[in-house]
């Protein structure tokens, strides 16, 4: 497969924008200058890949070489050679440029230009060999040659053609970002972190040489930490980077499987750097950590939107949606609902529970109606909940007869239909209606206290009775004598007087 330079390009456009980051390349001056990384084995199915700059392109450039250094034979080798981007898998002749031909040689036309960067990535796999360019898949060629490592050396920069003996097809140019895969990378998976310089830290990364070396450094490190750090040769060195690259701190490309948990930060994880972290995994609660990255606090297990107060939240019960700050409570059902703290026997707010749920408060649904209320008397309202009528305000058992009752003074518990009268004290404490100086009951006042009633403690006794004579008892109340009949003025000679005919006011002594 081919592709003209200006589709490449075109497609190119496509990927994310790049960002600058800081860093160095390593630099090669077209002589004998290279990067010898010594023996390296990702296995049978690999890739290789990075950036490289021309510095002045001469038609024989090398990036790099798997070479026998016995026989000068390429196990494999990428590089720009006389019109065409090249990939050798097990070359047995010694010569890069004559072998577009033959069946281990790929080859893809093109036309690179000085000073422009491009990305190259060479994969081998089953059989197969794949050149992909500026992450858009160049060329692939099935050629049934399988890579033999074994004991090859891996070197940047220069070509080998004959044995022991390195000098030809120098690049003179930058090399930066050399990654070295043990898997046969896909174009999705290329063109997913091409534009970024990785942390050494990522899945199947066998070998990383970012080139961030010190100026003057004559060693290449190994991000990976595995140890296969490179030796620079000749003039080479390191320089600042041409390359505008996206600087990874692990974790952070959206479409990398960081953690390799089966899911990229696309697919929604939230944590790439932590394999337990991931939108297939199940939540731990608590523990400050969104293990399933659903994006819900992990101190809302019920998902009612609030933190429970155990964590420093507000929910009471996290463990039912139904149960929060932002709850209506359903009174009397022993569950606070809207987690206030309140009894939820207490509907009104009051302090006092419902006496229906074995509180005092007589009114549940009115917070001025509880114990400790004051009682608004005669609003037909029992406020203090005492349980005694609203019209009895001196508590005396009989309601105010202003409202009904039969208590003539409301204010005076010894006042009432039941009280026990004193007399002549101007009360009427049992309530009858009588005057309090008619104790006889008689309608006559007493005249102890300016009344016409001459003993009060006798009703027969009165103004208007008959007078029975010659009992002894004024009963009329008239003032003269019970023994003088005929009130001539002398008592009957019958009863100690001396008048002889107490019948007849004109016989008498007189």
């Amino acid at each position: 497969m081919s592709l003209p330079r200006s589709v490449a390009c075109a497609l190119a456009l496509l990927l994310p924008a790049v960002a600058l980051a800081s860093g160095n390349a390593v630099r090669l001056d077209g002589t004998l200058d290279y990067v010898d990384l010594g023996t390296l084995d990702p296995g049978t199915s690999f890739t290789v890949e990075g950036w490289v700059k021309f510095s002045s392109l001469d038609s024989w450039d090398t990036l790099w070489e798997v070479v026998d250094e016995t026989s000068a034979y390429n196990s494999f080798y990428t590089g720009y050679i006389q019109g065409y981007w090249q990939v050798e898998v097990e070359d047995q002749t010694v010569w890069e440029g004559d072998t577009c031909e033959s069946y281990y040689t790929l080859c893809w036309a093109d036309s690179p230009t000085d000073g422009d960067s491009y990305h190259v990535a060479a994969v081998a796999s089953g059989g197969t060999s794949y050149l992909y360019v500026d992450g858009v898949l160049v060329e692939s060629l099935l050629h049934g040659e399988t890579p033999s490592l074994g004991s090859d050396t891996w070197v940047l920069g220069i070509d080998q053609d004959s044995a022991g003996s390195w000098g030809s097809d120098p690049l003179d140019g930058w090399l930066d970002e050399i990654r070295i895969w043990s898997t046969a990378r896909s174009l999705d998976e290329i063109q997913c972190t091409m534009d970024y310089a990785l942390t050494g830290g990522e899945g199947d990364l066998y070998a990383h040489y970012p080139m961030d070396d010190a100026t003057g450094s004559t060693s290449a490190t190994d991000q990976t930490g595995s140890g296969w750090d490179g030796v620079l040769e000749g003039d080479a060195d390191f320089e600042a980077s041409p390359f505008g690259l996206t600087a990874s701190t692990g974790g952070d490309i959206p479409c990398f499987d960081y953690d390799q948990d089966g899911y990229t930060p696309d697919d929604g994880d939230c944590d790439d750097t932590d394999s337990a972290v991931n939108p297939g995994e199940t939540e731990t609660w608590y523990d400050g950590v969104d293990a399933d990255c659903d994006g819900a606090s992990d101190y809302d297990q019920d998902g009612d939107g609030y933190d429970s107060d155990a964590y420093g939240g507000a929910d009471c019960d996290d463990s039912d949606l139904a149960v929060n700050p932002g709850a209506v409570d359903a009174f009397y059902d022993g569950v606070d609902s809207d987690c206030d703290g309140a009894s939820d026997y207490d509907q009104d707010g009051d302090g006092y529970d419902s006496d229906a749920y074995g509180g005092a408060d007589c009114d549940d649904t009115d917070s001025s109606v509880n114990p400790a209320a004051s009682d608004g008397w005669y609003d037909g309202v029992d406020s203090d909940c005492d349980g005694a009528s609203d019209y009895d305000q001196d508590g005396d058992g009989h309601d105010s007869d202003a409202y009904g009752g039969d208590d003539c003074d409301d204010s005076d518990a010894a006042v009432s239909p039941s009280g026990s009268e004193t007399w002549y004290d101007g009360v009427d404490s049992d309530c009858d209606g009588a005057s309090d100086y008619d104790q006889d009951g008689d309608g006559y006042l007493s005249d102890a206290y300016g009344g016409a009633d001459c003993d009060d403690g006798d009703a027969s006794i009165n103004p208007a009775a008959t007078d029975s004579w010659y009992d002894g008892v004024d009963s009329d109340c008239d003032g003269a004598s019970d023994y003088d009949r005929d009130g001539d003025g002398y008592d009957s000679d019958v009863y100690g007087g001396d008048d002889c005919d107490d019948s007849d006011g004109s016989v008498h002594p007189d």
